[in-house]
């Protein structure tokens, strides 16, 4: 692309920032989905093309997409590697219940803020590592789960057996071989991949691939018994 496109693009871009952008420090987005209502998200520190796609409402559109099909106003939705709160927060003016899970504690401060900048009050936050600080285990089961946990996913559903039994869909995103990437107090763990999709099978789901990406994919598994 040359210079002067580079440049439009840019000025695009702090134009829809500004524009989306109020005077507390947080965006208004307005995701292109029916089901999901506008929202306040609160991005500070954010690397720039998360928080461009965020704003936009364009943040893995195929994953909102799955789970604006798969919500209403009786759905019990779990965000597990919750963040910022993207998730959590689209469909928190749609759903019964939401509970996000986040293990760093900026993350969960941020998501916090944004819960109450939109006066959400069925929204609660749980923070620590799944799967060594807490089990989802310990809680009622959803109907509804989304995780992104940078390569744990084996690690939790190990200590999820009772929320597997009860059977709620899954929205997961998949690493391929290597190392789990979050280990700022966890200890690094090898992916497992294989071990995921052994322990959906084991447990009645059938899974299918909603995209893939580089050494990632986003998979979708439904229970079938």
């Amino acid at each position: 692309m040359s210079l002067v496109g580079d440049l439009k693009n840019y000025v695009r871009s702090v134009l829809l920032s500004r524009a989306l952008f109020d005077q507390s420090g947080f965006y208004r987005v307005a995701p292109p989905f029916s089901q999901i209502k506008p929202f306040y998200i609160w991005l500070p520190d954010a690397k720039t093309g998360y928080r461009q796609a965020c704003i936009k409402g364009t943040l893995e559109p195929p994953v909102m997409s799955t789970i604006a099909e798969s919500i209403d106003e009786d759905t019990v939705f779990w965000d597990v590697g919750a963040l910022r709160g993207y998730f959590s927060l689209a469909c928190a003016g749609v759903v019964d219940q939401v509970k996000c899970f986040e293990a760093n504690g900026r993350n969960a401060e941020i998501l916090r803020k944004g819960i109450e900048k939109n006066g959400f009050e069925n929204v609660d936050v749980i923070e620590g590592y799944v799967g060594q600080d807490v089990s989802l285990d310990d809680f009622a089961p959803p109907d509804l789960i989304l995780m992104d946990t940078e390569g744990w996913e084996y690690e939790i559903l190990k200590d999820s057996e009772k929320t597997l039994r009860s059977g709620p869909t899954w929205v997961m995103e998949l690493h391929e071989h290597g190392e789990a990437t979050d280990a700022e107090t966890a200890p690094p763990k090898e992916v497992n991949p294989e071990g995921v999709l052994r322990i959906f099978e084991e447990a009645g789901y059938q899974v299918s691939i909603i995209e893939e990406y580089g050494n990632r994919s986003h998979v979708l598994a439904k229970n079938q018994s």
